[in-house]
């Protein structure tokens, strides 16, 4: 009788917790917002809450498949675990985010606030975090596959044991970065400012590093096999001599540009 009477009480409690999800639900959809709501677990596919308020709101597990979150305010939201493939988040807060975790396969995140977001072991492949705000992100153990951050902001960013090939960083400011682990083989550094960066020990084989500001870098001991320096700036970059030999350098003037630097350096 008692466990009759103690299954009945958990039913209840169910029923109760489902009915409180569903009112939140409810009130997501018919106002936009819905500020530190309880929608754990819950799945949405190809609806719209452009510009919704959900700061504070626990998203943790939830999936928002392919639904527009455009400009939507997720300031502090738990999302650790959540499914949000194809989601467009174009220009969404989420500054101090928890995405621990997170299934990010092709988001949008053009131009979103990352900054001071937990992101670790979430999965970007395909992603689009062009011109993204990730300063401050904590990005360890994160997995960037053709991942479009061209423009992006990472400064103090931590990408530790981060696996980051191939993927384009063009423009980026990168700077104060913490990439202890991180494999950056293949990367598209292009463009990007990486003044200053510390790259020692790095697996750099084949990554693209034309037109970047290296000046003031560390690559002490990194692998530079295959690695393209054609029109980076180096002055000032501690980089031995031998290494950046064995780097390919495509442009015929950068022979004698090498040359220059090492007479520079000796000096």
């Amino acid at each position: 009788m008692r466990l009759l009477i103690s299954l009945v009480a958990v039913c209840l409690f169910c029923v109760e917790l489902d009915a409180l999800g569903n009112e939140d639900i409810d009130v997501l959809r018919s106002s936009g917002n819905c500020v530190n709501c309880q929608l754990d677990g819950v799945e949405i596919e190809k609806e719209e809450f452009i510009a919704a308020d959900l700061r504070g709101a626990n998203l943790s597990s939830v999936n928002f498949e392919s639904v527009n979150l455009q400009k939507a305010n997720l300031t502090g939201a738990k999302l650790n675990y959540a499914t949000l493939a194809g989601v467009n988040c174009r220009r969404c807060q989420l500054k101090q985010a928890k995405l621990e975790g997170a299934n990010l396969f092709y988001f949008c995140g053009e131009k979103a606030d990352f900054s001071q977001a937990t992101l670790r072991a979430a999965k970007l492949a395909g992603a689009n975090l062009r011109g993204a705000n990730l300063s401050g992100a904590d990005l360890q153990r994160a997995i960037f596959v053709t991942t479009n951050l061209q423009n992006a902001d990472l400064t103090g960013a931590n990408l530790s044991n981060t696996y980051l090939g191939p993927i384009v960083f063009h423009g980026n400011l990168i700077q104060s970065v913490y990439l202890g682990g991180a494999q950056l083989k293949f990367a598209n550094f292009s463009g990007a400012d990486l003044n200053g960066l510390d790259l020692r020990g790095m697996d750099l084989r084949g990554v693209n590093f034309r037109g970047a500001d290296l000046r003031g870098a560390d690559l002490t001991g990194a692998l530079l096999e295959g690695a393209d320096f054609s029109g980076a700036l180096l002055s000032a970059a501690n980089i031995s001599e031998g290494a950046l030999e064995k780097a390919r350098i495509v442009r015929a003037g950068n022979l004698e540009f090498l040359s220059e630097l090492w007479q520079w350096r000796r000096q």
